[in-house]
């Protein structure tokens, strides 16, 4: 335990805004405004989706969405 406790006493050392106090801008009197204002001017990452549909015997549809590399190109990189 003593081990798990220096290096907590040492991450702290090396960042101290994680111990002071926190200071919020003047025009963001509450959390509220924070979480509003942070929903219209964050940057918003665009994931890359590619949908696949399969044709179901029944007459149905299912949609499967891959995110990032297509599964043949992970295939070639997988041993």
């Amino acid at each position: 335990m003593a081990n798990g406790v220096q290096a907590l006493n040492e991450l702290l050392a090396k960042c101290p805004s994680l111990t002071a106090e926190y200071a919020p801008r003047l025009f963001m009197t509450n959390p509220h405004v924070e979480t509003i204002f942070a929903s219209f001017f964050r940057s918003k990452p665009r994931p890359d989706y590619r949908r696949e549909l399969l044709q179901m015997p029944d007459g149905g549809t299912v949609a499967l969405d891959w995110l990032g590399e297509k599964p043949d190109e992970v295939a070639k990189s997988v041993p």
